[in-house]
C-alpha cells in the first residue's frame, strides 16, 4: 500500500514536478549550508538599494548586502525548522493518536482527547510564544514549542483511522493469534495510516515555516 501510494504520486505530472521542485531546492539548501553558495550573505559588498543586475540578481538591501544570497539562507532555515518541526509533530501525532484509537473509549483516549482539547483551545501563535519563551527562546525552543502545538491534528486523523482498522479482519487475526496490542499498532496499524501522515507532515511543513516567520518578529 505503502508503494502504491508513492507510486502513484510520481505517476502523475503535479507529483513529479513537486517532487523535482522540493529535491531541487532541498539540494540548494544543502550547497548553501555546507558554504558552496551564498558566502557573502551577511556582507555589504554593493551600493545600498541597488536594482536586479548580472552581479546581484535580485538586487541589494538597504545595508548593500545582496537580496538573493539572503534568500538562500533563509532557505536552509525554512528546511530545517520545517522538516524538524514536522517529523516531530507528525511522529507524535502517530504514535498518540495511535494509542487513543486503540484504546478508544478507555480511559487512556479520554485523557488524550481531554489535552488535545485544552491545546487546540489556545491560538496556535499565542501557544508557541508562551512555550517559546518558557522553554528560553532560541531556535531549539521555537521548534519544540511548534511540535507541542501542531500534534493535534495529527492525531486526531490517526486516532480516527486507527479505530476504524482495528475491527479488519486483520487486525482480529492479529489479536487472535495472540500479538500484544503494541505489535499490532507499530506493524499493522500505523503502517496503513501513511497516506494520512504524508498530507499532515506536507501541511504542517508549511505552516511551521509561516508561524517560524511570524515569531521571528
Amino acid at each position: 500500500m505503502n508503494h502504491g501510494l508513492l507510486h502513484q504520486a510520481l505517476r502523475s505530472r503535479e507529483g513529479r514536478l513537486g517532487f523535482t521542485l522540493l529535491g531541487g531546492l532541498g539540494l540548494l539548501s544543502v550547497a548553501v549550508a555546507f558554504g558552496w553558495v551564498a558566502t557573502g550573505w551577511d556582507q555589504s559588498l554593493a551600493e545600498q538599494w541597488s536594482g536586479p543586475s548580472l552581479a546581484h540578481w535580485f538586487g541589494t538591501n538597504r545595508l548593500g548586502q545582496d537580496v538573493l544570497d539572503r534568500a538562500l539562507v533563509g532557505l536552509v532555515t525554512a528546511f530545517v525548522v520545517g522538516g524538524a518541526v514536522t517529523l516531530g509533530s507528525v511522529f507524535l501525532g502517530a504514535l498518540l493518536g495511535g494509542v487513543a484509537g486503540w484504546r478508544m473509549g478507555g480511559l487512556v483516549d479520554e485523557a488524550l482527547q481531554y489535552l488535545m482539547g485544552v491545546i487546540d483551545s489556545v491560538p496556535v501563535y499565542l501557544l508557541a510564544v508562551a512555550l517559546a519563551f518558557s522553554l528560553g527562546g532560541g531556535e531549539t525552543a521555537i521548534v519544540l514549542a511548534m511540535v507541542l502545538s501542531f500534534w493535534t491534528a495529527t492525531a486526531r486523523l490517526v486516532r480516527a483511522e486507527v479505530a476504524r482498522l482495528r475491527e479488519r479482519e486483520f487486525v482480529l487475526s492479529a489479536r487472535a493469534i495472540g500479538l500484544p496490542g503494541w505489535t499490532i499498532l507499530r506493524r499493522h496499524l500505523l503502517p496503513n495510516t501513511l497516506h494520512i501522515l504524508l498530507v499532515q507532515g506536507t501541511l504542517t511543513f508549511v505552516a511551521a515555516i509561516k508561524t517560524e516567520v511570524i515569531l521571528s518578529f
